[in-house]
């Protein structure tokens, strides 16, 4: 089970090697006291949780310590330093401090390289057997234990181990490194399920600790995992001892954070859990997911996109395991209204929770008047259209591409230092907010994808998740006392070969009677007398179009039963819904693929198309011939005339015009409506991010310049650019718009998360390839059905049931659907 709390930070290491010599040689500072003091500083910041000035002190300390490091190696006799290659070894330390902040942030790759740095600097400057060679193996074994490589972790364990038996170093206690590979031993004895390998580890860990003066709250970790042994072995009474004096040792509550008091925490909620104190586990679980909020609540602010992302998924293993430990409890009907509502208040506060810090991150830049703050941010803009253009067009890019990653995440993080104080925390929403907001007939869903803890093989298996998938949904109605929680059938099924069934129903146009029961009967059952639902999908409901699905037994179709709302997070009902009332519209479509003019007059539907791609891969995707698509210029030109008509002001972008510039220089029309293909490229091996592989595809693609960054693929990493935060609508009509990559409890990567990342209030997006006269037909009466009035939901609704009278199967009017506030 994976750690948490820190975050990405940034390596600025000084390259000129004769620079820095020059400059160390030339002043007349001290380094070593230097090095010492921002250390300790980085060090209280640490203590205090202060992460964005850690980085700045540790980063600078790494500076200076590269420069000492190079004097020491070219035999410095300077009376000003009065240094050996001895004693420097705490300075040589900070490389293993810098790289454990990455480790614990998620970044691996760049863990591993300063690992792997200081191994190289240790080897230059100490001899064979010297015992400063272990440290950093040590933390590569930690590194890989993290991301539960238990076999690469153990090699590296066993290397340490053996340098540190051949090691001559005199005046040291060997014991110092030999508790933490025991520690280590033990974990990773423990996740194989050697038990009594773990007890001699254990052991030899408390022998060891015991030589060297621990901390407090060294030994409160060591407590704990002499707890936890005890749990995994079975025995209850002395694992409960254990959690009790691991508890006496822990930090005072002025501390921020504690690992030892997480990792109590959560082994004392696993120990309650396994004696079916189900009320007192749930309050553990309070206690441990309140430390985490506190955290993210303080760090957000400060993080990247990508650095948050990876600070999350360090400790979400935790939020499933509560998640995990409610479904047990709903399975066996022992889960309390407690329960129910700290399950719903965390999902309030976790669900598209990346999502949400990213937006605002992005308008209080906005808002901020800060001439330098928007500049910075106006330059990394630039770098990541840039680095979509590469990936597109020129297919020898890897270093330019390497370069640019590194430009944007310097850039992207000296912007969030700089606008971390515009930053709030994020308002705690509580369940009964959302319940208060629902109108009578109506209902609020979380629906939650979890893997299945069994805690009743937790002696087999050592502390972790099966595989085994399962579904938890979270309901909420007017008249309710708390959330109420309920189980779906099936789990691993419904997201591997059912919904293979509900796809292959859609692509061959015959008939489902399967999907109804799998995915929407059980949750119907629990909505009685309601006529309006809002839904927070996750998992495998991100792929599916609730509304499509037949019942076999009525012979309708979940669009004719109920009204289904689509949103990021059910808080998002405490969103206000109206318009901006700005009566300006953008329409962009057939654009002009080849670069030659097209000819467009009278398109033609002999040949019906289908917005659809051949080439799957990035690779040569840019080189595959695009298919005209006439319908969607007569799509654009009778919605152009249905809001002239309303005395509108709309433009229309068609041929040549419809290109990746023009909708790049669009400030906030009231609606954003784009005709044309699109895709979602699976990744091809190179782990690409997934924004980067999801788009939309604009005039001149198969003309575009390896100069240009308007290349005619507009991906959902360049749509985060755009100006869209008056915007109220944008329609994607287009193939597989709403697809991309899901992350639970996130929602989907890609163009929905880039557009609602640049402001737009609502999207409407295909979940497959569409059919283009048929797309024409729908979006023309979902236009003359809001501008006559109706609401966008309700306009969209009507739209899809006029279709259908045309076009019965599901394939041709249930493609799209609508997400917003």
């Amino acid at each position: 089970m994976k750690s948490s709390v820190f975050i990405f930070f940034g390596l600025m290491l000084l390259t000129d090697v004769q620079a820095q010599k020059k400059i160390a040689s030339s002043t007349k500072i001290d380094l070593n006291k230097l090095i010492l003091n921002i250390a300790t500083k980085g060090d209280s910041a640490l203590r205090t949780n202060d992460f964005l000035l850690t980085e700045k002190y540790f980063i600078e300390a790494c500076s200076y310590t590269d420069t000492l490091v190079l004097l020491a190696l070219g035999n410095h006799r300077s009376s000003r330093y009065s240094f050996t290659r001895k004693k420097i070894q705490q300075q040589v330390q900070l490389y293993e401090k810098l790289a454990r902040l990455y480790q614990m942030a998620g970044n691996i790759k760049k863990s591993d390289e300063q690992f792997t740095k200081s191994i190289k600097q240790r080897q230059l400057l100490f001899e064979a057997r010297s015992v400063e060679r272990v440290y950093p193996y040590i933390g590569l074994g930690q590194l890989y234990f993290q991301v539960e490589d238990f076999d690469k972790a153990l090699g590296y364990f066993t290397e340490g181990s053996r340098l540190l038996d051949r090691a001559t170093t005199t005046n040291y206690n060997f014991d110092v490194l030999r508790y933490q590979l025991y520690g280590f031993h033990f974990e990773t004895s423990l996740q194989k399920g050697r038990i009594k390998e773990a007890f001699k580890y254990l052991q030899r860990y408390f022998y060891a600790l015991n030589t060297i003066s621990p901390t407090s709250e060294q030994i409160a970790t060591a407590f704990e995992m002499k707890a936890r042994y005890y749990l995994i072995s079975g025995n209850l009474e002395q694992a409960s001892n254990y959690l009790k004096r691991a508890e006496k040792f822990l930090p005072q509550s002025n501390v921020a954070f504690s690992s030892s008091e997480v990792k109590v925490l959560r082994t004392k909620a696993l120990a309650f859990w396994i004696q079916h104190q189900f009320d007192s586990t749930s309050l553990t679980f309070k206690a441990l997911l309140n430390v985490y909020k506190t955290n993210i609540q303080k760090n957000f602010p400060a993080l990247s996109e990508h650095e948050r992302e990876q600070f999350f998924i360090t400790l979400k293993s935790d939020f499933d395991l509560f998640n995990s430990f409610v479904a047990e409890s709903i399975r066996s009907g022992s889960a309390s209204e407690d329960m129910m509502i700290t399950l719903y208040n965390t999902q309030l506060f976790t669900k598209a929770l990346l999502l949400n810090e990213i937006t605002k991150s992005k308008r209080n830049i906005e808002t901020s008047k800060d001439q330098e703050l928007i500049l910075k941010m106006t330059q990394w803009q630039k770098a990541k259209e840039s680095i979509a253009t590469l990936y597109y067009t020129n297919k020898k890019a890897s270093a330019e591409i390497s370069s640019l990653e590194q430009q944007i995440n310097e850039l992207e993080k000296e912007i969030n230092q700089k606008s971390s104080y515009l930053s709030k925390a994020s308002e705690d929403i509580q369940w009964h907010q959302i319940r208060d907001r629902l109108k009578p007939q109506e209902a609020a869903l979380e629906i939650m994808r979890t893997k299945r803890f069994h805690i009743d093989s937790i002696s087999k298996n050592g502390i972790r998740f099966s595989n085994e998938v399962q579904y938890l949904v979270l309901s909420v109605r007017p008249n309710s006392t708390s959330p109420d929680g309920f189980l779906l059938p099936y789990g691993t099924s419904i997201e591997t070969r059912y919904i293979s069934n509900y796809r292959n129903s859609i692509r061959q146009q015959i008939a489902d009677t399967i999907s109804y029961g799998l995915y929407w009967k059980p949750i119907l059952n629990r909505l009685a007398k309601c006529s309006t639902v809002f839904i927070s999908a996750d998992g495998a409901y991100n792929q599916i179009n609730l509304n499509v699905l037949l019942n076999p037994i009525s012979g309708q179709y979940v669009l004719d039963e109920i009204n289904i709302f689509s949103v990021t997070n059910t808080k998002d009902i405490l969103q206000p819904t109206e318009t901006t009332n700005l009566t300006s519209v953008s329409l962009f479509g057939r654009p002009d693929y080849s670069g030659k003019m097209i000819n467009n007059t009278s398109p033609s539907h002999q040949n019906r198309s289908v917005r659809a791609l051949g080439d799957r891969t990035i690779m040569d995707f840019a080189d595959q011939d695009f298919a005209d698509l006439p319908g969607t210029e007569e799509e654009v030109e009778f919605i152009r005339k249905i809001f002239s008509d309303r005395r509108w002001k709309a433009q229309t972008f068609l041929g040549n015009e419809a290109s990746e510039e023009n909708i790049k220089t669009l400030q906030s029309p009231a609606v954003l409506h784009i005709a044309t293909h699109g895709f979602f490229l699976e990744d091809d091996g190179r782990h690409i991010n997934s924004m980067i592989r999801s788009g939309i595809i604009l005039s001149g693609i198969k003309n575009r310049s390896d100069q240009s960054s308007q290349d005619g693929v507009l991906t959902a990493y360049e749509t985060t650019n755009l100006a869209l935060d008056k915007t109220d609508l944008v329609v994607l009509s287009a193939c597989e718009t709403g697809l991309g990559e899901i992350k639970n409890g996130e929602g989907v990567y890609g163009l929905q998360r880039g557009l609602k990342v640049a402001g737009a209030k609502n999207l409407l997006m295909s979940l497959w390839k569409v059919d283009d006269k048929a797309t024409a037909e729908l979006m023309k009466e979902f236009y003359q059905n809001w501008l006559s009035g109706m609401t966008i939901h309700g306009a969209f609704r009507q739209a899809q049931l006029d279709l259908r009278e045309k076009y019965k199967q599901p394939f041709y009017w249930g493609a799209f659907i609508l997400v917003g506030n």
